[in-house]
């Protein structure tokens, strides 16, 4: 077992009687030897955790069997680092749920753009059928004003939730 890349120790009344240099090293330590007598729960934890000699938190999986030998009680455990699966899921979570805010965010912007692109049309009715009212038409240049850059900060809001494609340009 000393050979065997998994990390494998036996467990008697809760004290590791042997451990693999895997298991040692899992845990932080240089030899398996400096890891036997200890207690399991100085690395193991009944949440899914170890911490190591350094103090750094790992999540690990465990498995175990338990056997009897001249009615004494051992167990085989073996443990595997899952830190960076973990990491790597939350990292995955986090992308899924930002996707789903830019896909929401996309579709409120079109909507209101379409709002908008309705409020600068009926400007523009109102703008032609003013006639020489200068202080009504003002007014009316305003809202239309008003409406292009709720449209450019759509534009922008747009852009972010959408992915861009950026495609190489070459200086000539």
């Amino acid at each position: 077992m000393d050979a065997c890349p998994a990390s494998v120790a036996v467990i008697e009344g809760g004290r590791v009687i042997y451990a693999n240099p895997a298991f040692a090293q899992m845990f932080g330590y240089s030899q398996a030897s400096e890891v036997r007598g200890r207690n399991l729960a100085e690395f193991v934890s009944e949440a899914g955790s170890a911490t190591r000699r350094d103090g750094i938190r790992i999540d690990i999986k465990t498995s175990s069997a338990t056997f009897r030998v001249n009615d004494v009680d051992f167990r085989v455990i073996s443990a595997d680092d899952v830190s960076q699966q973990k990491r790597s899921e939350q990292h995955l979570r986090e992308s899924q749920k930002m996707e789903a805010v830019g896909r929401l965010l996309g579709g409120v912007a079109h909507d209101f753009n379409n709002l908008i692109t309705g409020i600068m049309l009926y400007c523009d009715l109102l703008i032609a059928g003013l006639g020489s009212d200068r202080r009504l038409r003002h007014h009316a240049q305003e809202i239309r004003m008003a409406g292009e850059q709720s449209a450019a900060l759509i534009q922008q809001l747009l852009a972010v939730a959408r992915p861009q494609v950026v495609e190489p340009t070459c200086c000539q």
